[in-house]
């Protein structure tokens, strides 16, 4: 939110406040979420109507209100991106038009402000009256008959619980299909502005919309977190190869995870910025290109490890009993290391052929593929297109891994508070693992 205030160019007017919102919901519902509904206990699996973590702490008047303010920054959060694509349509789209009638900028500050007080105004006064109701319906229950009262207390959908739920879903349900609507609709917009300006703009003056970088600034930072980013891993490695707890497959694959991360790391901060500050000219020559190819090949080295290493995570996770015939015995974890770097260098050996190389433009700071079709092909295919299947599977391995650990929290609640902690660490890890890898590797 600092950055968005006071780092923010001037040009974007209220869109600055339109981000700031966003920001401050978005911050306001981890809050939430992490206090409140994170440590929901297991016979209440729904959005925490009926409290526990915090909420836990007050009375139950008290617990009502705290479940209701959680509610009520979710839907505030929704909201915001409702109104962050309300302001970017405006923009894009002046002109339009709804049966006939053309809404002004009036209409649009009504509509958000029906966003902002309607939806999440609604959603709280619902988790109110259904936890009072909910109240009043177990007394009753339990002055008829106290064995269906425990019988209910486990239920998801039965009695008053029912109508929250499905108002509450209703409500979230139609948030999440106005904010779909909102960006498909400008993706269009934007997708139909630049088919219409693509007749006019000719590929040089395409490539110049690209900004220019400070080599010298941007060549001291990729030295900088290169070096950081080596140390770590070496750190990393240290501590993995001295604790017996790793002495095992997957220990094995994350050392060839650091290592394949330290040759990234390095060729970055040595081949790309170093070289970049003393001798950019050396990009240009069939040896300079090698630092795109060496990149690359430690590139798919980590990331075929990394597969790999989601694969031996998912089995132990969801068949322990079958780990042991899989990933027992040394000579497979050989075999796949074996795998692993053999495709890595059949990925990066075309780059040897000049026509595929790759190309350090140093006024830009990034890398171009060589032209025609094998520049083609190793971009579009074996670079782009491996790479995106192969983090969906990753994705999808430790989605399974994920519900399998939340099977087993809510199987265990003696374990509760440890399966809890394990499921934040997991969110945490490989949330901030994949936004370092989108911003790195885009």
């Amino acid at each position: 939110m600092y950055i968005i205030v006071k780092k923010s160019p001037s040009q974007l007017g209220v869109y600055k406040y339109v981000m700031l919102n966003i920001s401050f919901w978005v911050f306001m519902s981890d809050i939430a979420v992490d206090t409140i509904i994170i440590p929901t206990p297991a016979p209440t699996r729904t959005i925490a109507l009926y409290l526990a973590g915090l909420g836990s702490l007050f009375s139950p008047i008290g617990e009502t209100v705290c479940c209701a303010l959680s509610i009520f920054c979710v839907a505030q959060c929704f909201a915001s991106l409702c109104i962050a694509f309300f302001f970017r349509y405006q923009s894009l789209c002046p002109n339009f038009r709804l049966f006939g009638w053309q809404p002004d900028t009036m209409h649009y500050r009504y509509a958000a402000a029906a966003t902002v007080v309607l939806l999440p105004g609604t959603m709280f006064a619902i988790a109110i009256y259904g936890a009072l109701r909910k109240e009043n319906f177990n007394k009753m229950v339990l002055a008829e008959d106290s064995e269906l009262a425990s019988v209910l207390a486990n239920s998801l959908l039965f009695g008053p619980e029912k109508e929250g739920i499905m108002a509450i879903g209703g409500s979230l349900s139609t948030y999440i299909i106005l904010v779909v609507t909102f960006m498909v609709t400008c993706i269009v917009s934007i997708m139909k502005q630049l088919r219409a300006l693509r007749p006019s703009m000719s590929g040089y003056s395409r490539y110049e919309m690209i900004p220019d970088f400070n080599p010298t600034t941007a060549s001291t930072i990729t030295i900088s977190v290169g070096t950081l980013g080596v140390l770590a891993n070496i750190l990393a490695l240290y501590a993995i190869r001295r604790n017996s707890a790793f002495s095992n497959a997957f220990g094995t694959l994350c050392q060839s995870h650091a290592v394949a991360n330290i040759g990234v790391c390095a060729a970055f901060s040595v081949l790309t910025g170093g070289v970049t500050l003393l001798h950019p000219t050396w990009h240009s020559t069939y040896w300079g290109r090698r630092s795109g190819q060496l990149i690359f090949f430690f590139w798919e080295g980590s990331l075929f490890t990394h597969l790999f290493a989601a694969i031996d995570r998912a089995t132990v996770i969801n068949f322990p009993s079958r780990y042991s015939r899989i990933f027992g015995g040394g000579t497979v974890t050989k075999v796949i290391l074996l795998v692993v770097w053999a495709i890595a260098t059949a990925q990066s050996f075309p780059y040897f052929i000049t026509s595929c190389s790759m190309t350090f433009d140093v006024t830009r700071f990034t890398y171009h593929h060589g032209e025609g079709l094998c520049g083609h092909i190793t971009e579009h295919y074996t670079d782009f297109a491996v790479s995106f299947t192969t983090v969906i599977i990753i994705w999808m391995l430790d989605m399974s891994s994920l519900f399998r650990l939340i099977q087993l929290r809510e199987n265990a609640p003696f374990r509760q508070t440890k399966r809890r902690h394990e499921i934040q660490l997991f969110f945490q890890v490989y949330g901030i693992i994949f936004t370092i890898t989108t911003v790195v590797f885009p």
